[in-house]
Order: C-alpha cells, then structure tokens, then sequence
C-alpha cells in the first residue's frame, strides 16, 4: 500500500497521528487499486484535532430502508455539513440510519480536514461478497439533471416535508 501517493495535507495528517497501512484499506478495482480511510481512523483524527458534530435525520423510513443525515462539523471557526444516505441501492445492513450518520461524518470531517480520499463507509457489500462503490441508479437523465439544479437546502427541506407526509400516514 503505497501511502505516499497522498496529497501534502494527507501525508501531514498520516506523520502527525503516526497512521500507518492498517489505518486505511486498499480496494482493488481489476486492474486499478483505490485507497481508502478507515472509518475508525476519521474517528481517530478528528478526536485527536478537535473536531465536533452534530446530526440531524433529514428522512428515515426504516420500512422502506431509506435514511439521510445531515451532519455539520466544526473545528474552530470552520464549519462543512454533508448529507449521508442510505438506501437499498447502496447499502445491504439492516442499519440504514446509523449507516446514514457513519457516511455523513465520515463526509464532513474528511472535507473538513482536507483528505480527498474516500472513506470505506462508502462501500457496499455486492451480492458475490466483494466490496466496490454503489452501481449509478437508474434514474432517467431529466430527473438527474432536476436532481443538480437543487440546492441543498430545498432537498432537505423537500426530504423533510416527505417524512411528514410519511409520519402522518
């Protein structure tokens, strides 16, 4: 596992927090390797650099499967919200919601602290028992491209008005 192939920003982090090769994972992808952190080690570092977050489920729908986090971390004055989400598409556990929230921190404190690198809790498990990133949904091209035009904060209030309306049923 070739951890010098980490930006100058990953490569301080790693000689700080005295990281080494188990501390990320390296997913082979054929012929092509991508690294990965850890969800213990994004833990381990935002422990140790002061990092604080808070949550909050945007949509669950534990029948159906389906969760979104929204998590907003802060160290000193900086501060980066991610969303986390969970659906059958993209996750296999009987957990959506903690699977949800392990996304959306591991999210928001990676962007945080400047690791571009993606982290294991956006693996899923496929059906021959190996790990790989979600397959693209089927989703017709209009609705992706209505899907962009959005900003953040109309997908979660438009998420939230929906758990209401599943709330009420």
């Amino acid at each position: 596992m070739e951890l010098d192939k980490l930006s100058p920003v990953e490569q301080a982090l790693v000689k700080k927090h005295n990281l080494d090769p188990s501390h990320f994972w390296e997913l082979n992808r054929g012929s092509k390797k991508q690294l990965l952190i850890l969800h213990k080690t994004v833990q381990l570092i935002a422990r140790a650099e002061g990092v604080t977050c808070n949550f909050v489920v945007v949509e669950s729908n534990i029948d159906k499967g389906v969760s979104v986090v929204l998590a907003t971390a802060k160290l000193k004055n900086k501060v980066v919200e991610s969303l986390g989400e969970a659906h059958p598409r993209n996750n296999k556990n009987a957990y959506p919601t903690a699977m949800a929230q392990k996304r959306a921190y591991d999210r928001a404190v990676c962007e945080l602290l400047g690791i571009s690198v993606y982290s294991e809790s956006d693996l899923v498990k496929k059906d021959d028992g190996s790990w790989d990133f979600a397959e693209p949904s089927n989703f017709d091209e209009a609705e992706k491209e209505e899907q962009k035009k959005k900003t953040k904060e109309q997908k979660i209030a438009e998420a939230m008005v929906e758990n209401q309306e599943l709330e009420s049923a």
